[in-house]
């Protein structure tokens, strides 16, 4: 039963390895030098492996969709039985061609070292065993000998000193300078984008509020912002049931709720509303102070934002009267067979009971989900971690909660992807018009793992008018003023957390 396991898991790798040789020009490009024919189990491994190497010498990119004509010219020279495995994998491997647009390459590239490590340990110890039985030792020395020029090869060791390695040292520098987009993987839009900027692989990124301030809501947007951008989503929550939570995204989606008639939220100049600009669109004076805003249609306010941009503009906000269909099953599946079409099916959920799981579950099940349906995800959204459970009961609090937060940004690093999640403000938040980095609740260290760190304000008027503030709290890799804050108009009835934002 253990053999049957391990052959499976190597076919998986294998498959792996063959598709980022296939699809990935930049994987193919850093693996070049590290792949030996003879790393590779099953002989349709080796032949399409080999087709791809050939490939990659002759046009200096990966074969990506021509690997089908290749196999069309190829196959006469095929076993019948080599041809069929290798078809059946070509076929399989047309469904993941749109998944894969933004490849985990590093991510692969790791996985791949540690099977290249194996299997050359293997093929070494069976060589050795092999000769020494003959009784040919000096073969056995000679054989060991050349392997420790192929350990050098796959291991991760760096001589600084290398002139190849200064290179790469120096070209990195080129790319800080212009922003490293390989790194990249999606930012928020319009003015929420500026202020946040754009996220990028290896970082754990947290969004800081009291309670009721729509950190699950800014959570599922984040996988939503990821998977129209093309990415793969691993959600985890602890905090909804699954049905909750899908409920919540397939709804932002379609953008339909249990009532016909909303009411948005819209961004209006305050001095439309006071009267006091001369090129103000209304005739009707509805409120002079921002706080206490009061909505009433048959004022016949007309909204103005002729000047923003400007600094004349003054954001404030009114309303528009938008009737939306009432939710169906027919409209939801049309809504989610939609976006699968547009932007790919990235989105997998996992859900705990709170207090349930801590990060060795969650590592856990993201090997399952990769090994079971060959997901890797880009983003990975947690929500949240003052829920997770401890990785040490044993432990005092404070040690439990700084041994969350390092695992959160080592599984980070380690998936070479970005991690989301969010963290309860203290007390003293849930009091404060803005939040700020030092009303994190529990413990401080909190905020030593995170590479950038986001806070959600919000007044009990601005929740009633659909307002939320956010800041840049906390930024490892960028310049950030706290107090800096863009202006974000939701909809949370129908879970739209992002209307415009100024």
């Amino acid at each position: 039963m253990l053999h049957r396991r391990t052959k499976e898991i190597r076919t998986d790798i294998e498959k792996k390895i063959i598709t980022g040789m296939i699809i990935s020009t930049e994987y193919l490009q850093k693996v070049f030098n590290l792949v030996n024919l003879k790393y590779f189990a099953l002989d349709y491994s080796k032949i399409v492996a080999k087709w791809t190497l050939d490939y990659f010498k002759k046009y200096k990119e990966a074969p990506y969709h021509h690997i089908q004509d290749i196999y069309n010219v190829e196959k006469a020279n095929l076993k019948e039985t080599q041809a069929e495995l290798i078809e059946s994998f070509l076929y399989s491997l047309s469904s993941q061609f749109e998944r894969e647009s933004k490849f985990n390459v590093d991510y692969l590239i790791d996985r791949t070292i540690e099977y290249f490590e194996e299997r050359s340990l293997m093929l070494l110890a069976e060589d050795i065993q092999a000769y020494v039985g003959a009784g040919k030792i000096q073969k056995a020395k000679e054989i060991l000998q050349n392997h420790k020029a192929v350990a050098k090869t796959i291991s991760q060791w760096i001589n600084p000193f290398d002139e190849q390695f200064v290179s790469d040292v120096y070209r990195s520098y080129l790319s800080l300078e212009q922003d490293d987009i390989s790194e990249n993987l999606f930012k928020f839009p319009g003015k929420l984008g500026s202020l946040m900027g754009t996220f990028k692989r290896g970082w754990l990124i947290s969004y800081l509020a009291p309670r009721k301030r729509g950190k699950t809501f800014f959570l599922q947007e984040t996988a939503i912002q990821a998977a129209t951008n093309k990415l793969n989503v691993a959600i985890f929550s602890l905090e909804m049931s699954k049905l909750g939570f899908s409920g919540r995204i397939l709804q932002r989606i379609a953008s339909i709720g249990n009532e016909s008639v909303y009411y948005f939220p819209v961004f209006d100049c305050l001095r439309n509303q006071d009267g006091t600009c001369a090129r103000r669109e209304s005739t009707k004076i509805v409120y002079v102070n921002v706080e206490v805003m009061d909505y009433d249609e048959g004022i016949g306010h007309v909204v103005c934002t002729k000047c923003r941009g400007e600094p004349n503009f003054i954001p404030s906000t009114w309303f528009e009267k938008i009737q939306r269909p009432v939710m169906a099953e027919k409209r939801l599946k049309r809504s989610a067979r939609g976006f699968v079409f547009s932007y790919g099916d990235r989105i997998r959920i996992k859900v705990y009971p709170a207090y349930s799981a801590n990060l060795s579950d969650i590592m856990a099940d993201l090997d399952l989900l990769e090994y079971a349906e060959g997901f890797v995800p880009d983003v990975i959204v947690i929500d949240y971690a003052d829920i997770l459970a401890p990785e040490d009961r044993r432990a005092d609090l404070n040690t439990r909660i700084d041994e969350t937060w390092k695992m959160m940004k080592q599984l980070a690093e380690k998936r070479h992807c970005a991690v989301f999640t969010a963290t309860q403000g203290n007390r003293r938040s849930g009091e404060s018009k803005n939040v700020k980095a030092n009303d994190v609740s529990w413990d401080i260290r909190k905020n030593d793992h995170v590479d950038a760190q986001y806070t959600l304000s919000q007044t009990a008027d601005e929740k009633r008018r659909g307002v939320l503030r956010v800041a840049n709290s906390l930024h490892r890799w960028q310049e950030f003023d706290e107090n800096k804050q863009v202006i974000v108009l939701q909809n949370l009835k129908l879970a739209q957390v992002i209307l415009d934002c100024e």
